[in-house]
C-alpha cells in the first residue's frame, strides 16, 4: 500500500467516526494503518480478512470494530481501566483498534488459529500495543489469570446462543457481552439466545442499528448487549 491509499484511508477513517460520534488523533489513525498494512502482508500466506481495499477497510474493519465505544461511553461513563475480552479475534478486528483507541483498556484477543494468534502477538509489538495480550484458545477453554471481563466482544461469532454460551462465565457480574451482528436474528436464533441467556443468568439490556459509509453500499450494522444481571423472579 501506498502514501494514496493512507490518504483514502484517513478520510474514510475521518467520515465514519464522524458518523458514529467519536474523535481520533492522527497517531491512532497511523497505527491502525500499520496494522492494515501487516493484514495484508499476513494476507498473502494465510486468510485474515477478504477485505483489501482501504477505504472498504476503514469502514469494515476498523470502523465496524469502534462502534462499541459510543455505546460504552453512554453506559459506563468514568470507566477507564475495563477488560475486554475479543473472542475470536482473527486479523485483530476489534481487538487491536480498541486497544489502540483505548489505552487506558486491558485488551486480551483469543483465537483458536496459532497462525493468527502469532500474527496478532507480532503486530501488537510492532504497533507498540502494551495493552494488548493475545492467546491461542478457544471461549470455553481459556482459563487465564486475570479476573472477569467487564466487556466481552465477538465479531466472529455470527450465532448469538453460541456467543452467550461461551462468554458467559467469562464476564463478570454486571459486565456485558457485546456481539456485533450484519442484520437481524431469525425468530429461531431469537428463540434459543432467550434460552440460553435465561440459563445463564442474562438478559439483552441494548439492541441497536447503525449504518456506516462506505464506498459502494451504505453498511448496516447492528450491536446486541447482553448483561450479566440477576433476573427478576
Amino acid at each position: 500500500m501506498d502514501i494514496g491509499d493512507r490518504e483514502i484511508f484517513g478520510r474514510w477513517m475521518e467520515t465514519v467516526t464522524q458518523t458514529l460520534g467519536i474523535g481520533l488523533e492522527p497517531r491512532q489513525v497511523d497505527r491502525m494503518y500499520h496494522h492494515l498494512n501487516l493484514v495484508l502482508l499476513a494476507n498473502e500466506d494465510f486468510n485474515l480478512t477478504r477485505v483489501t481495499d482501504p477505504a472498504e477497510a476503514a469502514v469494515r474493519l476498523v470502523g465496524d470494530s469502534l462502534a462499541v465505544l459510543p455505546w460504552v461511553a453512554t453506559r459506563l461513563p468514568g470507566r477507564a481501566d475495563l477488560r475486554v475480552l475479543d473472542m475470536g479475534t482473527g486479523a485483530g478486528y476489534p481487538s487491536v483498534p480498541l486497544a489502540i483507541c483505548r489505552p487506558d483498556w486491558m485488551v486480551t484477543a483469543i483465537d483458536p488459529s496459532g497462525k493468527k494468534i502469532r500474527f496478532i502477538a507480532q503486530a501488537a509489538g510492532q504497533i507498540g500495543l502494551a495493552n494488548l495480550m493475545a492467546e491461542q484458545t478457544q471461549a470455553r477453554e481459556w482459563h487465564g489469570k486475570v479476573a472477569p471481563f467487564d466487556l466481552v466482544v465477538t465479531r466472529a461469532m455470527g450465532d448469538l446462543s453460541v456467543v452467550i454460551r461461551e462468554g458467559a462465565r467469562l464476564v463478570k457480574p454486571d459486565g456485558y457481552i457485546v456481539s456485533y451482528h450484519a442484520e437481524d436474528l431469525t425468530p429461531e436464533e431469537a428463540k434459543a439466545a432467550a434460552q440460553i441467556q435465561k440459563r445463564y443468568k442474562m438478559q439483552e439490556v441494548d439492541s441497536f442499528e447503525y449504518t456506516l459509509p462506505d464506498p459502494k453500499k451504505a453498511v448496516k450494522r447492528r450491536l446486541i448487549v447482553i448483561g450479566k444481571q440477576t433476573l427478576a423472579v
